[in-house]
């Protein structure tokens, strides 16, 4: 069993390196739509059969509305959390800078665990110096990737809401050494 994540004794590169490779696979053309209305999906979503379970992502901290977002699904079993080729089902669409909500239809009630990656050069691959990532929950992620437990989440029919703040990690950095040059 290949992991996306490595263990968190290895160094925050390598870390976010090996763990946007679950977020590296090629986008699918069908689930972009070039006429995409966030308005439109939030009205479908809200308004559909409330038997049908459903999460309406609210994703903030976007930091451009280059790319696309990416909102992938993991089931309750720990082993297939972050698992290249493990994922339930995914959600690519167009970016919009600042804060986005995506509509994520499931295949039944139960448990799962998101993650979340804003893919700004749209390549179906994560490039950890530019593009954001979340996780369900909003864990912290600064050692490493979560836990199944800290991102799991209980979903059952009808819609439920769900806020998930992207971290940029290098771009943090970025702004801490300018303000320790500064001193």
């Amino acid at each position: 069993m290949k992991r996306d994540f490595a263990p968190k004794r290895f160094t925050r590169t390598a870390i976010l390196t090996s763990a946007f490779a679950l977020l590296s696979f090629p986008l699918m053309a069908d689930s972009l739509d070039s006429e995409y209305s966030e308005e439109a999906q939030i009205a479908a979503c809200v308004a559909g059969d409330q038997t049908v379970p459903r999460v309406l992502v609210d994703v903030s901290g976007i930091a451009s509305d280059e790319g696309t977002l990416r909102v992938q699904i993991y089931g309750d079993d720990p082993d297939d959390f972050l698992v290249s080729g493990k994922k339930v089902t995914r959600v690519d669409v167009p970016t919009l800078a600042g804060q986005q909500k995506v509509c994520v239809t499931f295949p039944n009630a139960g448990e799962f665990a998101m993650a979340v990656m804003h893919d700004k050069n749209a390549n179906g691959k994560a490039d950890i110096f530019t593009e954001g990532f979340g996780f369900s929950n909003n864990p912290s992620l600064t050692f490493g990737p979560p836990d199944h437990e800290e991102a799991v989440f209980r979903v059952e029919d009808g819609v439920k809401e769900m806020a998930i703040e992207l971290t940029y990690y290098f771009q943090l950095e970025n702004k801490d050494q300018k303000r320790r040059r500064r001193r």
